[in-house]
């Protein structure tokens, strides 16, 4: 491996977070920052030897385990807590390094399947939750069935198998180097867990990779796409139809396709399919990787939407029967989303009729549970309006990307809201909401035009999006 140089590496310390937890020795992000010339210089050597001998220091693979609560009662169980692992910052910064050289390479040169939107640059949850609304959408349009099973993961980077990672990491002619270096990381690790009563004595890590590793979700992206590229093989997914019609005087002789079978993001996974046969055939796969790679699925939590073709106007399936599905091994019973109940992904609720009125209503219920938490508080209008601005808007904005919602529903679902922030100022219901509005008092974000506005960035992001996203609007 070259050796970065040293305007490099004072880049990376100098672009590291501030307000981030140490790791064993106490030592933080803004240390490295305000080190002496010197000590940069001597930093600088010692990741230099690091890289050139592909050995770590021992102190850096003692770690604290902090465990943080999931939104539900804890009840004395692990399960119901996120363990995230503090690292030492030096070894963060190093491996931030590494990070950037390996997934800049993999994107430009598209090592990794299309399937997989994370862990690379400039990826986000924006084209699987738009390649799931234009798959609705194509199969009412057409009414064509689709199947999406949506798997429950378990603890997917505390079963990642070493081993197998390093054949992952071979596969895809990562440099033999780079790969045990990286594999150090994880060796002859030791961690110890914060409690209420102090650090428990230190255990040593048998097997996974760790949570707050900066490169850990590339990793996990490599170790899962060799189940991706198998999948892709059969063409077994819902396919997209569409005529290339370049005049409209002339009759459409090409016909575009596109075959998708699978989407993942990081550990969630959907399985696409337009047949019963072909999603059993998919899971067979899936599992046969699962049982060799040890990784735990909660098979039973399955959750299924399945449009059935309509035949005069009614659904061909009885959506309060269950459904048998062969799941490798084993067989689920597993009854299908009902049309218009929602599933959730990535944090957007879709359903079969992809019908918005329970985003409608799941809107309206977060802006009048927070509203009627402001209510009895004593805070002032400047806490209220950063509250609205910061925390109710963002929200609404993620849940409703892909839907329209029109200028009525907009204003109806903040009338609660005005009506608090009126009363905390003492003013009337009946004077004019222009108040809020205007830049230069309150700047009230007017949801309307932010819901306008949005559509616009999201639909100018449609036109110049790669990948999968951009073969899917052929379609639209």
């Amino acid at each position: 491996m070259n050796l970065p140089s040293k305007d490099e590496w004072l880049d990376i310390i100098r672009n590291t977070p501030n307000g981030k937890a140490a790791g064993f020795s106490g030592i933080s992000n803004e240390m490295l920052k305000h080190l002496s010339d010197d000590c940069h210089e001597i930093l600088y050597y010692l990741i230099c030897k690091i890289i050139e001998f592909g050995y770590l220091p021992k102190q850096w693979k003692q770690a604290t385990v902090f465990l943080i609560a999931k939104p539900k009662p804890f009840n004395c169980e692990l399960s119901n807590s996120r363990p995230i692992t503090l690292l030492e910052t030096t070894r963060k910064v190093l491996i931030t390094l590494f990070n950037r050289h390996l997934t800049t390479i993999l994107k430009d040169h598209n090592v990794l399947q299309a399937n997989q939107f994370a862990g690379l640059p400039k990826q986000s949850t924006f084209e699987p939750i738009r390649i799931i609304n234009e798959l609705l959408q194509d199969a009412i349009d057409n009414n064509n069935e689709l199947w999406i099973l949506s798997q429950d993961m378990g603890k997917a980077y505390d079963r990642v198998n070493t081993f197998q990672l390093k054949k992952a990491m071979e596969r895809i002619r990562i440099p033999t180097a780079y790969t045990s270096l990286i594999l150090e990381l994880f060796k002859d690790s030791q961690n110890q867990v914060v409690t209420a009563y102090g650090k428990t004595p230190a255990y040593d890590v048998l097997t996974g990779i760790d949570q707050g590793e900066v490169i850990s979700p590339i990793l996990w992206c490599i170790y899962y796409d060799p189940l991706l590229a198998e999948i892709n093989k059969y063409n077994l997914g819902y396919t997209f139809c569409t005529k290339n019609i370049t005049k409209a005087q002339e009759k459409p002789t090409e016909i575009f396709q596109q075959n998708i079978p699978v989407m993942a993001y990081m550990d969630d996974t959907q399985w696409i399919t337009d047949e019963k046969h072909k999603l059993e055939k998919m899971l067979y796969i899936a599992d046969s990787f699962y049982r060799l790679n040890d990784i735990q699925i909660n098979k039973n939590k399955s959750e299924l939407m399945m449009r059935a073709k309509k035949r005069r106007h009614r659904y061909s399936h009885n959506y309060n029967d269950k459904i048998l599905i062969q799941f490798g091994r084993d067989h689920i019973n597993i009854k299908a989303k009902h049309p218009c109940e929602p599933t959730r992904i990535l944090g957007v609720h879709f359903n079969i009729d992809n019908d918005n009125r329970y985003l409608i209503s799941k809107i309206k219920t977060e802006v009048d549970h927070l509203t009627n938490l402001m209510y009895k508080k004593k805070i002032t209008d400047k806490h209220v309006l950063y509250i609205f601005n910061r925390v109710i808007i963002p929200r609404i904005e993620y849940w409703s990307q892909v839907t329209v919602l029109s200028k009525k529903d907009t204003e109806n679902l903040i009338i609660p809201f005005r009506r608090m922030f009126k009363n905390k100022l003492k003013f009337a219901r009946t004077d004019p909401n222009a108040i809020l509005d205007n830049p230069y008092i309150y700047g009230y974000r007017n949801l309307t035009k932010i819901n306008f506005k949005r559509k616009l960035l999201n639909s100018a992001s449609n036109l110049t999006i790669l990948a999968s996203l951009e073969k899917l609007l052929k379609f639209t």
